[in-house]
């Protein structure tokens, strides 16, 4: 299958809700919902909600008649009773009684509007202090339903830093640094986070939590059951959205290998958006992109987009421009902002992020040749770096020294070239290029 012959999903901001959902939300658990398409989600809340209101409205009904028998018990006088009247309002036999949603299928509903209605009926629901089987279930899957069509439309803009791995000198993860370490992001970088494995993933959404928009956890792995592991962890400590890179030692041998190894790992956390990652100078798998999203975005329903880590512009503009509705991030921001895209994904946002947010200020008011000029600082500093033939450990180091936290030595086999010296180069470089 090419990506021409794809069904997108709709972009409107306001769908059709058919009657038949009802009977196909009716047996579909939670993953059988996660595969639904857009339209159909909307149409089966629409659903849920209506028959969620009905229980309301029977159990207010219950509870109306018991406190009018009380006040018929009462004789109807004396300081009490004004008190029931009041809680209780106009008699019941005058009560409009009418559902939130009239379900058949010519009424469109905006998803704002959803979010409210689903808000508000669970909200009803819980006020009861005892509630059947049939509610806790309804309350969960509006519940979930909410959450999936809560991200339907969330987009990823902006710079998302890929963190690095606090280390102590035994080589050991050093999580009580952490909530430091969110602090200066959000504080100093102001960006997202990148990160990977279960415990880290942990403490960041701990502490992240409240401070920052998202929180992407990576899952890939070359084992599909340990990166299905990851993504059902991170779906069940909080986090954003998930992330995996193809596996490399035993590469997918087609693009639909690829794809079916995506929608497994997915498939454990159908909530949460996922974005493939896309690196081929690591993986050595070199599928087009613009092809990979079109399958992807067929037989993964949460699919959102590609961290895109590639050197082929052709392909990536094609992404861009082929599919609106998907987020793709690339490294080389103002190139890719001229593409069409709205953000980006890298380490070095761990200490530039503050000065590239300087960039994208300038090119969203219209000032290229400022953004250009800021582009080209961060270009120049990475390629003082590269000159002194470091890259990724070294970056790490870079960190430390800019951010003042000790994040320890990189992780084996990664090895780092950099001595007490270079401290005061590093420092000398940044304030000539106003990065610090």
């Amino acid at each position: 299958m090419t990506s021409s012959s794809c069904l997108h999903a709709p972009a409107q901001a306001y769908f059709v809700c058919p009657v038949e959902g009802r009977a196909q939300y009716c047996s579909a658990q939670e993953q059988g919902l996660s595969d639904l398409s857009r339209r159909m989600r909307t149409a089966v809340l629409c659903s849920a909600l209506n028959r969620a209101d009905k229980v309301h409205l029977r159990r207010s009904r219950s509870v109306k008649i018991r406190r009018e028998r009380h006040l018929m018990k009462m004789g109807g006088a004396g300081p009490d009773h004004d008190t029931y009247r009041t809680r209780l309002g106009p008699p019941l036999g005058r009560e409009r009684e009418t559902s939130l949603f009239k379900v058949p299928g010519t009424l469109s509903y905006s998803e704002d509007v959803l979010m409210m209605k689903s808000k508000l009926i669970m909200k009803k629901l819980f006020n009861f202090k005892s509630k059947s089987a049939s509610s806790r279930a309804e309350i969960m899957k509006i519940r979930f339903l909410s959450k999936i069509m809560a991200s339907d439309g969330k987009r990823l803009k902006g710079l998302v830093a890929a963190t690095f791995t606090p280390m102590n000198l035994n080589f050991e993860i050093n999580l009580s640094i952490i909530q430091q370490y969110v602090d200066y992001l959000v504080q100093k970088q102001k960006v997202r986070i990148f990160l990977e494995r279960k415990r880290l993933a942990e403490e960041w959404v701990k502490h992240a939590r409240g401070k920052m928009d998202s929180v992407i956890v990576h899952v890939g792995c070359l084992s599909l059951e340990d990166s299905k592991d990851l993504a059902a962890h991170a779906a069940s400590c909080g986090a954003d959205a998930i992330s995996a890179v193809s596996p490399s030692v035993i590469k997918p041998s087609c693009p639909d290998a690829l794809v079916m190894f995506m929608k497994e790992v997915a498939s454990a956390a159908p909530s949460l958006p996922f974005y493939y990652y896309h690196i081929p100078s690591l993986t050595d798998v070199t599928f087009q992109v613009n092809d990979l999203t079109g399958r992807m975005k067929v037989h993964i329903p949460s699919f959102r987009g590609v961290k895109f880590s590639g050197t082929n512009l052709l392909d990536f503009s094609m992404c861009i421009h082929g599919y609106k509705d998907c987020d793709f991030l690339y490294g080389q921001l103002l190139g890719a902002l001229v593409f069409g895209a709205h953000g980006a994904v890298g380490s070095t946002y761990n200490y530039l992020g503050a000065t590239t947010n300087k960039m994208l200020t300038a090119y969203g008011e219209g000032d290229l040749e400022k953004a250009r000029k800021i582009q080209v600082r961060t270009q120049e500093f990475i390629a003082f770096v590269f000159a002194l033939g470091w890259g990724l450990p070294e970056f790490k180091n870079i960190m430390s020294t800019v951010s003042g936290i000790d994040l320890g030595p990189p992780r084996l086999p990664l090895v780092s070239g950099f001595k007490l010296e270079h401290l005061e180069k590093i420092r000398a470089e940044m304030k000539r290029l106003d990065l610090i």
